[in-house]
């Protein structure tokens, strides 16, 4: 999986690279944004248990925590033809991955409740139509795909009962990644862009086991126009 999320941050990289080189020979043709993005809670779409932790998993499982919150946005808009565009965006945040708790009870001599945080990794593809309003700013629709919480793996210990006093430990490898279409709407002002979406995934990642939809909200300014200012001066 690291390798998997390595070569995807890679290839990110190595197209905006290229886009930024394309936008040297064919000016307006691109144009890349910084920001802010979050999403808010996951909203399942069926009913979900009334317990988030079983007695016999060490790791905390919080649909909240793990697939929500703030993050770095990056984004590469690629100019098409008739105000069409297609957008690559990532999102980079530090944030929640799990709180290990015990497997017995009571507490054994020395345990610690370890909540960790990691890197996490989102990525994103949507085609967009612009409605300019004036020569200032314009309304957008879009809709696309996006692959979530790239490096989130960790190891999650199972205990399973031959008997009330027998046991045996079963080591797991998960991950909080999960899959997603979404729809949305911004507006663009100047260089200062404003996005609302709306996600939907089918393959949730928790114990949850339930689709389920999620809004995004992406605050970005337009940093090709300070290149261009300066290339100008």
């Amino acid at each position: 999986m690291k390798t998997k999320n390595l070569v995807c941050l890679i290839t990110f990289f190595i197209c905006i690279s290229a886009f930024a080189q394309e936008e040297k020979s064919a000016a307006g043709t691109i144009n890349i944004y910084f920001g802010i993005k979050t999403r808010v809670t996951p909203i399942p779409l069926k009913r979900t248990p009334d317990f988030i932790h079983l007695g016999n998993v060490d790791v905390l499982e919080q649909p909240d925590m793990h697939l929500s919150g703030p993050g770095l946005s990056l984004s590469a808009k690629i100019f098409l033809k008739n105000n069409w565009s297609v957008l690559f965006n990532q999102t980079t945040r530090y944030d929640y991955i799990y709180q290990r708790l015990p497997l017995s009870n009571p507490e054994p001599p020395g345990f610690k409740a370890t909540i960790r945080k990691k890197i996490i990794l989102d990525f994103y593809t949507d085609f967009k139509k612009d409605f300019p309003s004036n020569k200032q700013s314009f309304f957008s629709l879009l809709m696309g795909l996006g692959a979530c919480g790239f490096n989130s793996d960790f190891d999650q210990t199972i205990r399973a009962y031959t008997s009330q006093t027998n046991y045996r430990d079963y080591i797991v490898r998960k991950n909080f990644v999960f899959p997603s279409v979404s729809t949305g709407v911004g507006w663009q002002w100047k260089n200062a862009y404003v996005e609302l979406k709306f996600g939907y995934c089918w393959n949730d990642p928790t114990i949850f086991n339930t689709p389920f939809v999620f809004p995004e909200a992406n605050f970005q300014y337009n940093i090709s126009s300070l290149f261009k200012k300066k290339e100008r001066n």
